[in-house]
């Protein structure tokens, strides 16, 4: 999953798009550090409860923004770790 975020904001980057908000920067953490955040964060039964939600609520929006996203990724970077989320 970060490795994956992190192809996604390289192609922002590439399109010229800031990445906000700027906590978001976590992801440029150390992979290890940023794996293990992420490993504490979903071990927890607000982020169980929240991401449960979201992928009920959300499904039509993230489809939506998918599509948005690789239009915009227009010079076909690869993305070899967000293919396998």
């Amino acid at each position: 999953m970060v490795l994956g975020t992190r192809e996604l904001f390289d192609v922002l980057k590439k399109g010229d798009i800031k990445i906000t908000p700027q906590k978001l920067c976590f992801y440029y953490l150390p992979t290890i550090i940023a794996v293990k955040m992420w490993q504490i964060i979903m071990n927890t039964k607000t982020a169980e409860y929240a991401m449960a939600k979201h992928t009920i609520i959300g499904k039509k929006e993230l489809d939506v923004l998918e599509k948005q996203f690789m239009t915009l990724n227009s010079k076909r970077i690869e993305l070899k770790y967000y293919n396998k989320i």
